[in-house]
Order: C-alpha cells, then structure tokens, then sequence
C-alpha cells in the first residue's frame, strides 16, 4: 500500500468531518466516527465523550449553540494550515492538523481505523486558542 493514497484519503476524510462540523450536520458526523469513537473537545466540561452517541449528542449540543448565536450555514470557519498522517498499521492512522478557527488558532488530532466503510474516527480531540467567534463552548 502506498502512502500517498493514504494519505489523500485522510485528509478527505479530515475535509469531511470539517465541513460536518462547519455546517452543524449532526447525521455526516455521527456516520464518521467508529461506534465505540472518542471525543475530547474544548470548551465546557472538558470530559472525554464516549461512543458515537456521546460523540454526536456533545456536538449536536454545540450545533444548536451555533444555530441560536450565528446567521450560517456556514456556522464556523476552518482554514487548514498544516496536515500530517502517520498510517500505524493497515487499519490505523494519526492524523494531525493545525488550523484557523475562524481566525484563531487550532489543533487537530485524531486518530483513525479503517473499516468497510472506510476511514472512520476512534478519537478526536480538538484544541483553539484565542477569542471566539460563537459560542463559549464551541
């Protein structure tokens, strides 16, 4: 297997949850993850989320935030700025990212397997720094 194709495919599938979260899609998020999928993201309670359902009812709370607070879609902005895969075997990847928030700084780690599907996450967890342009939690 070659690593470019990996590679490509990674980033598709980071694109992917990247415009799911952009556009508050809680159903393309749900499908991205593994069912036993982890999430750690910033804001509120900073606990580890557990399991697809814990993964899409923690964003689906961050969506409706979005959608009471913002105009969109598009609720928030990512511009990727720095993108690395490591593949660990034939069904995992790491994937980091560093990006822009709209406009602050963020990270992006995740790590992925592969299966019938296709990549999808057994763990995500996300980072920004500085001022936001939604909600507190996001």
């Amino acid at each position: 297997m070659s690593a470019r194709p990996v590679n490509d495919e990674l980033l598709k599938a980071l694109q992917d949850l990247l415009y799911a979260i952009a556009t508050a899609d809680e159903a393309a998020v749900g499908a991205l993850f593994c069912e036993e999928g982890t999430l750690h993201f910033p804001g509120g309670n900073h606990r580890l989320h557990v399991g697809r359902a814990a993964v899409v009812e923690r964003l689906a709370k961050l969506f409706t935030e979005l959608r009471q607070r913002l105009p969109g879609p598009t609720y928030v902005r990512f511009k990727l700025e720095e993108f690395a895969c490591l593949p660990l075997d034939a069904r995992h990847a790491a994937v980091y990212a560093s990006l822009t928030v709209d406009g602050r700084h963020g990270r992006r780690t995740l790590l992925y397997r592969r299966e019938r599907a296709g990549w999808r996450i057994l763990h995500f967890h996300a980072s920004n720094e500085g001022a936001l342009r939604g909600p507190e939690t996001a």
